[in-house]
């Protein structure tokens, strides 16, 4: 658990910031639809441009899907994103700004439909002091519905205060089939099948290694042309300082507009399915709640990660098994990376344009190092 541990620490002060593609009638868009359920909620922020994330997991004797907001819908990790929030004391009347309105929807929207679902709640607490509103909502027992608000005001050091707001949800099903289990073969071969299906799939290997007594840098500058390279950090021993080499497989599938959101949906419905019907301890799936609204209304930029698959070995806590899909405007790149016996590796967030890495020396695969 992770990611979960992480998300549920840096979404402390989250609000949503919209994507400026989105049409006026939608930043507009009154509350004539009472929203009822958390799950209505998170359509309504995705028709307007904001997005929330979905991770999908595995405990003993449950799957779980846990949710929270993003502070901007192109950043898959709200906390690599930069937070955005609202000036206490703007004219609401007089905005314009699609992050501004979708942030004041928020604001309006969220306590009441928890309000709502207090009423029919197994448990539920509301608290309030001052400036800060956190309700915690516990609904039925399959599936159950563990929720969790807080509103607050916050006075930056410029001396003006902002208003945020953050959710968090998380909906547990009860299953008996929940395996521990290192075997990724299974995994491997649906990929395997997935890729198969494909036309005019594009494959190119990559490694990442770094020699003993050489510690990696969390951001990296490649040079003046190039913006900085942050790594995604896997697994334990983030510190350590042994050698390590990781190999994979970096797979291209060419299409553009409705055909490239097609693969995208397409493998992660399938991922997805696949994953519930083989439920296995330290198994995590990570994307976008509403990735196919996300996609088709234009709230993900190119070249943004759109999944990630990871295996954990439950006793190592090490991540033993990877995938990766993000999306250029050229088509799909899918990364496969087998990492049970590295020490240590990281993955950089543009891997698509990456072939090697050996220490600080980056080699970029030419196809797609303009991308």
């Amino acid at each position: 658990m992770k990611t979960l541990n992480i998300l549920m620490i840096m979404v402390a002060v989250i609000s949503i910031a919209s994507c400026t593609k989105k049409s006026t009638d939608s930043n507009t868009d009154s509350l004539q639809h009472q929203i009822e359920t958390m799950n209505e909620l998170i359509d309504s922020m995705s028709n307007r441009g904001m997005s929330s994330l979905r991770t999908l997991y595995f405990t003993e004797d449950s799957v779980g899907e846990y949710y929270v907001g993003l502070a901007n819908p192109n950043d898959l990790f709200p906390y690599y994103g930069k937070f955005h929030s609202i000036s206490v004391g703007v004219d609401t009347t007089e905005v314009k700004d699609s992050s501004t309105l979708n942030h004041i929807f928020l604001l309006r929207t969220l306590p009441e439909v928890c309000e709502k679902l207090c009423k029919k709640a197994k448990e539920s607490s509301r608290y309030q002091s001052g400036d800060s509103l956190e309700y915690s909502i516990t609904i039925g027992n399959n599936p159950q519905e563990l929720i969790s608000m807080n509103k607050h005001k916050q006075k930056e050091k410029n001396k003006k205060e902002f208003q945020y707001i953050c959710f968090t949800y998380n909906v547990l099903k009860p299953c008996k089939k929940v395996i521990k289990s290192d075997d990724v073969r299974p995994v491997r071969e649906f990929l395997k099948k997935f890729i198969a299906e494909q036309k005019n799939v594009y494959r190119y290997d990559v490694k990442y290694e770094w020699d003993k007594g050489v510690g990696i840098p969390k951001i990296m500058n490649l040079s003046s042309s190039e913006c900085c390279l942050k790594w995604r950090w896997i697994g334990r021993d983030r510190d350590s300082l042994a050698a390590s080499s990781v190999t994979g497989v970096h797979f291209f599938i060419p299409a553009k507009d409705k055909r490239r959101i097609d693969v995208a949906v397409d493998f992660y419905n399938r991922l997805n399915n696949y994953a519930i019907e083989h439920p296995q301890i330290g198994v995590e799936l990570e994307t976008y709640a509403r990735l196919k609204t996300d996609l088709e209304k234009g709230n993900i930029e190119s070249n943004r990660e759109l999944l990630q698959y990871s295996v954990r070995n439950d006793e190592t806590k090490r991540n033993i098994y990877n995938i990766r899909m993000e999306q250029s405007t050229e088509g799909i790149h899918i990364l496969e990376l087998y990492t049970p016996d590295a020490p240590r590796f990281v993955i950089p967030t543009n891997w698509y344009r990456v072939k090697r890495i050996h220490n600080n020396e980056i080699d970029y695969e030419v196809d797609f190092r303009r991308l």
